[in-house]
């Protein structure tokens, strides 16, 4: 199953503080429930938002910003050790 969520760097810190806090309560149950998680890329704010709710920053990719990033993250497997 994947389910993303995506905030964008350009948002006003209160706007991005709120949404930060319901994605993570969404990862917090997510995460009781046992599924892996994993972080694509990076957004302020968010490792705190984590914290919050009691919940470590899950391991992360960082997309290469080669022209066939997109689809080069989509393909990529990534396993868990």
């Amino acid at each position: 199953m994947l389910i993303g969520w995506h905030l964008s760097q350009e948002l006003p810190a209160e706007v991005a503080r709120s949404l930060l806090a319901e994605v993570a309560e969404q990862v917090e149950e997510f995460s009781r429930r046992g599924y892996g998680l994993i972080l694509v890329g990076e957004r302020d704010g968010l490792a705190e938002a984590l914290t919050n709710v009691g919940v470590a920053v899950p391991d992360r990719i960082t997309p290469s910003t080669r022209p066939n990033s997109a689809s080069s993250w989509r393909t990529s497997r990534y396993r868990r050790p």
